[in-house]
Formats: C-alpha cells, structure tokens, sequence
C-alpha cells in the first residue's frame, strides 16, 4: 500500500478509536531539573497514570469494542501481565467472556487484579512465548493479538493525538520498543500532523530487535527476553509492520539496564513516583540522545508507558535506587577542563548523575570556590590528577575537607582519584604526605594514554563506572 494511503487509513482509524470508557487523557509533566541539565524543554507523558497503571487499555479497549460490535462473545489473551490486565478490564466493562493465558510465574498482583474482572486465568509455560502457543491451541472465540491487530494500534495511536492538543510545539518524540505496536500508532499520527516533528525509536540494548532487522535486513532473530523491562514484550512483527515503522520514525537508539535505572530516579526525584524499567525506557533515549546530538532549547516528549507493581517490585533494589539517586562532582584545574569536559560527557551517556564546571555553573561563579564550596552537595567527588591539576590553588584544602566529609560519615569512601599523567605517582610531594599517600593508593585508573574521544570505550572508564556504582 502506498504510504500516503496507509497514513490516511491509520489517521481515520485513529480518529475513530473509543478508548475513554476506560481511559483517561493522561496529563503531560514538565520535568523542570532534567530540562535544565539538558538545556531542552523536557516533557513525559503519564501513561502511567492510566487505570490499568499502562498505556495498554487504550488498545485493548478499542479492540474488543471492535470485537463486540461484530458479535464476537469471547475473547482469549496472552502476555505477561498488562496487556491481560488492560483486555480483562475491557471485557468485563462490555460483558464478554474473557480468557487470559499467562505465564507460570506470572506474580498474585497481577493474577488478582484480572481475576477482579471476572476473567478466567490460565497459567502456563515458562514465558509469554509457551504461553501463546497454549493459548492458540485451546482458545475461546476469538484470540486478540496485541501485537499485529490494527484496532489496539489504532487506540495507542490516541496517545499521539492527545500530545499534540497538549504541546503542538513539540521537536522530538521518544518511544519504547518491544515489537512496536505503540511505534505503528503514535508515528504515523505525529508525521502526518506535523513532519517536522522527530520520532526517535528507543530499544532496550539487551532486546534490540526492530532496527537490528531493518538495518542489517535478513532473518529475523529475536534476542533472549530481558527481564529489566519484560513489559516490553517482543511477539509476532509482520513486514507490512516493519514498513510502517521504517516510513515514520527517524532513527533508533538502544540504553542500557543502567541508564534505564538512572531515568527510573530522574522521574522518582522530579515527580515522586516509581515508574517500571519498561516506562522509562523513552526517557532513557532522550537523556542519551539529546546529549550525544547536542540538542539544546527544544522541546522533547518520552512516552512513560507503565508503573506495573510487580514490574517494579521484581526489577528495581531499594539499594540500587538509593545508589543510582548519587550525584558526582567532577574536581580538576581549569588547563584539563576538555579532559573533564569529555569524561562528563561520557558518564552522563550512562547515566550517571555529573556536575561539570563549564556546563552546570551558575552565571557568576568562580572556578576555585565552586572547587571549594560546593563538594558538600556531592556524593562522589573524582579527583583528575595531574601536574596542572594538582598544582593549583586550593588543591589541599579541597582533599582534606573532602577526607574529613568521609570520616564524618563513618569511612565512607567519596573521593576516587583518576590519572592523565605520571606526576601523581613520581613528582607530588604535598606539604601532607598523608594526602599524597591516601590519593597515591586510591588512584584506580589512568587516562594518560586515551584519546579523549575514546574514553568511553576504554577500560579505564569501565573501572571508573564500577567504582561509580
């Protein structure tokens, strides 16, 4: 089908979509502190917020109403958790019998809240995969594909619509990828109603499937699942899918486990909720993105698809929230600021939460009180060691009270020196030779040899990263 021809078919179906009888039109958050270390207008959309705590019902509701309509009186589902919970929702609201067929393993929040609806559950396999199949196999009426059918694409597609009644100004567009469903329906509403508005596909590293496929052509190979974001399920992708995402969207970009954990505690500290792995994937693309283009002063939207409790409980440690929630302030002279500047740059691409001089000062700040001062607001302090570094101004003060703040809190490691040079190891004699010592011994990596283009690939920024974390 000609692509203008399918861009009109998708709009109507969208426009046609029923989708409020169950949900709601989610607000879109400012986040404030994240635009500001970004320098863009940032915006998450709250699919969050959504009754069933997902994007999902959208879909799911167009689709069995479409159902409905036709005479359909059951229905059979299969997913790991939402989608089931969006379709029981669904059913029980239009009076039709509803079967879902769920994995093993499958957690009693989720059980429940579809049992609530007055679905049949049927639990089985180790995954969605096995779990399909068996739902094919003994299916009730007709079995609803989440995946391929054209009315849940059309009700996520309401998404697009609603963001551009709330922010018609809007530069970029993030959205997660499982098996881009969500893709096919926002895409082709944002391009058509404005096609300069960039779409970027945002792929979990460790599923990264879609663009792996329309890059490199060929075989389809789906990866293992990854459990950090499940709720990204990666099911049935026809070609005529693949069209149409390949005709909307922009480019893709993968992130990490870790980068989606640190946009995880962007959303917790900006708005105070706790969003699954999977809901803050888009966000995650849009921190690396926008930093690795250098985009500043546009507006840019990440879709947060979910707040699945069990998602949430299963993947995220109190611990590692606590830890990922640490800012590190970067200590150097001003002679090695391109040296600090592009390891900032590197550690913000993962996540890491940086304060660099050149591009977080406030207007009117010195360099050598903002050194002396503001280490107290910090949780990690990287100390760059070199000649000219080492040698300037304050340097002593800024290490004892830096040593003190860790004896203060009980042995607390906080400095981490680095080297780019030798004279850390064979020509500083500072007047405390028990500085000298305690950096001399904590010094866990040099750059010395590393191209600054390089340092985010080296092994020595591996072994800073780890004592980051």
């Amino acid at each position: 089908m000609d692509k203008s021809l399918r861009a009109l078919k998708r709009m109507r179906e969208i426009l046609s979509a029923r989708v409020y009888d169950v949900s709601i039109e989610t607000p879109l958050s400012y986040l404030i502190s994240l635009g500001r270390e970004l320098d863009v207008r940032c915006y998450l959309k709250r699919e969050d917020l959504q009754p069933t705590n997902s994007f999902k019902c959208r879909g799911a509701y167009n689709a069995v109403l479409q159902a409905h309509k036709s005479g359909v009186k059951e229905i059979t589902t299969s997913s790991t958790g939402n989608f089931c919970i969006a379709a029981s929702l669904a059913c029980n609201t239009l009076g039709i019998t509803h079967v879902a067929c769920l994995p093993a393993n499958t957690h009693s929040y989720t059980l429940n809240t579809i049992r609530e609806n007055g679905t049949k559950v049927i639990l089985v396999g180790a995954n969605r995969q096995e779990a399909r199949e068996y739902a094919l196999n003994v299916r009730r009426g007709e079995f609803l594909c989440q995946f391929t059918n054209k009315d849940v694409v059309a009700g996520y597609g309401t998404i697009a619509a609603e963001l551009m009644l709330q922010e018609p100004e809007i530069d970029y567009v993030f959205v997660p990828v499982g098996s881009g469903c969500l893709l096919r329906g926002v895409a082709p509403y944002l391009k058509e109603v404005n096609p300069s508005i960039k779409v970027i596909a945002v792929e979990p590293d460790k599923q990264a499937y879609i663009r792996a496929f329309l890059v490199g052509g060929g075989e389809m190979k789906k990866p293992p699942a990854n459990l950090f974001t499940k709720s990204l399920e990666i099911g049935d992708v026809d070609i005529e899918s693949l069209i149409e995402i390949e005709a909307y969207v922009d480019d893709f970009i993968t992130v990490s486990n870790d980068q989606i954990s640190s946009s995880i505690l962007d959303i917790c500290e900006s708005l105070g909720v706790l969003v699954e792995p999977a809901g803050a994937v888009s966000l995650a693309g849009l921190k690396k993105y926008s930093i690795a283009n250098k985009i500043s002063g546009e507006r840019l939207v990440a879709l947060s698809t979910g707040s699945n409790r069990d998602a949430v409980r299963d993947t995220l440690n109190p611990f590692d929230v606590f830890t990922s929630m640490k800012s590190t302030f970067i200590s150097y002279g001003g002679p090695d600021k391109e040296f600090a500047r592009a390891l900032s740059h590197a550690l913000k691409l993962e996540g890491v939460k940086t304060y660099f001089y050149e591009d977080d000062q406030v207007p009117g700040e010195k360099l050598h009180r903002v050194m002396r001062d503001t280490l107290e607001k910090h949780d990690k302090v990287i100390l760059v060691c070199s000649e000219r570094s080492l040698s300037r101004s304050g340097i002593l003060n800024e290490l004892e009270n830096t040593l003190s703040k860790e004896g203060r809190l009980g042995g607390e490691e906080i400095l981490i020196p680095i080297s780019i040079d030798d004279f850390v190891y064979d020509k500083w004699s500072p007047n405390n030779p028990n500085i000298a010592r305690a950096i001399k011994d904590r010094s866990i990596c040099s750059f010395e040899h590393v191209p600054l283009d390089e340092i985010a690939s080296s092994e020595s920024f591996r072994k800073l990263l780890k004592a980051l974390r």
